[in-house]
């Protein structure tokens, strides 16, 4: 599992002065949130506590971070069997080649 974090200033310091304690804490407080001692550890703890707010124009009229986040969807919907059951992922990720067959991949389930 893949934990991001995103804490407001009110719970910044206690992530500064601990972060595995404050992403636990954090992961607690949320209904249903998984606990993070329970995962396998891949990466040490990665925080950046100041982080400046950037915004660019589009590349293209449309195109903004709701597409972003809707082919992600396809690409979970499209794979997660195959992740669940530890077996190839390449049928999966060809049907995300065109939106068209990875919604009619994710649809499908």
């Amino acid at each position: 599992m893949l934990l991001a974090a995103f804490p407001f200033e009110l719970r910044r310091d206690a992530f500064r002065a601990d972060p595995e304690a404050g992403l636990t804490a954090l992961f607690a407080s949320l209904d249903g949130a998984p606990d993070p001692r329970e995962g396998e550890r891949a990466s040490p703890l990665i925080g950046r506590p100041e982080m400046r707010t950037v915004s660019r124009q589009p590349a293209a009229v449309g195109v903004r971070c709701g597409w972003a986040l809707q082919s992600a969807e396809w690409l979970a919907d499209c794979v997660a069997e195959a992740v669940a059951r530890e077996a190839e992922l390449d049928p999966g990720l060809r049907a995300t080649r065109s939106p068209t067959g990875a919604r009619s991949a994710a649809t499908s389930r």
